[in-house]
């Protein structure tokens, strides 16, 4: 199984966007995908597909679980907590769908003509305030328990859910779609993913964050990452790809090593069109887009 997060500096580039449309991509050629909406202040994955409600059973996990972590904290300073015991009482399989629909009023003709299948686990976009209080809470006090990790029971709930769609869905991939910025959410996923896909535009707040963010990430994961590809996103047509490409050697410049493989790809601002969500058009020839990036993406994950 391949385990790929999407990651954006700041919202609004087209990561959900490029995530939602991809696993969709493997669906149709067969493959069996998982993809968690990891951004839970801020989703939007469900308004993708067709009839999935937004439904707040991952923020409830995170919120219980930290509850549970920080009471049994409290009365055992002097031992390491296994998940399984602040996992008391969470059903995990509750939150995750499994999605075979058709989806023609969204993308244009795809359908899963080869048996592949989305295996979905959504956050809501809606304010849950008990929720978020308890994790403003725990998190605030974090100080007065030792060995508290918000990282700890995070990375421990992405890997519950990778292990657990592994072993009953034969997952292929399990893409995971990260906050944006830069918080202990943001970066958990990349402990458990082989792969990066960075989404950008081409503003300077979003190049500039982006190369401070690759720059952490080269020294934190630069062992454990196998390759990094990065979206430049809706480039507007005046924008030679040259001045991308430059761009793209420029943050990169101090980042190549022998363990982490890189690659880009340019997405032109014409090839993009308003539906709700920002969703790629077709050429004349009925060839999607999202159909090329697949196939750059899969060559750049397989080319191990």
């Amino acid at each position: 199984m391949k385990s790929i997060t999407f990651y954006s500096f700041k919202g609004g580039t087209g990561r959900t966007t490029i995530a939602a449309n991809l696993s969709t991509q493997l669906a149709i050629r067969g493959f069996n995908t998982s993809i968690i909406d990891f951004d839970i202040f801020s989703s939007g994955l469900a308004n993708f597909f067709p009839n999935l409600n937004p439904v707040n059973y991952l923020q409830n996990i995170i919120a219980d679980s930290l509850e549970n972590y920080s009471e049994i904290a409290e009365n055992n300073r002097n031992r390491e907590i296994p998940p399984e015991e602040y996992f008391r009482d969470i059903n995990f399989q509750r939150t995750i769908y499994d999605y075979r629909n058709t989806i023609n009023n969204i993308f244009n003709n795809f359908y899963f003509r080869e048996g592949g299948n989305i295996y979905i686990i959504p956050s809501t976009n809606r304010i849950l305030e008990s929720e978020y209080r308890i994790m403003d809470d725990i998190i605030s006090r974090r100080n007065l328990i030792d060995d508290f990790s918000m990282y700890r029971i995070l990375f421990s709930i992405l890997k519950r859910y990778q292990n657990i769609l592994d072993e009953n869905y034969k997952l292929e991939y399990f893409f995971i779609d990260s906050p944006s910025g830069l918080s202990d959410l943001a970066q958990t996923p990349l402990s458990i993913s082989e792969y990066l896909i960075v989404v950008l535009t081409t503003d300077n707040q979003s190049l500039s964050g982006t190369t401070y963010f690759l720059n952490w990430v080269m020294r934190e994961y630069m062992r454990t990452l196998k390759g990094i590809y990065i979206i430049f996103n809706m480039v507007k047509p005046n924008i030679h790809e040259n001045i991308i490409v430059d761009r793209y050697n420029a943050m990169i410049y101090n980042l190549r090593n022998r363990y982490v493989r890189f690659d880009f790809k340019i997405i032109n601002e014409l090839n993009v069109f308003e539906s709700g969500e920002k969703i790629l058009k077709q050429d004349d020839n009925g060839y999607s887009i999202f159909e090329d990036l697949t196939d750059s993406i899969l060559r750049f994950i397989n080319n191990d």
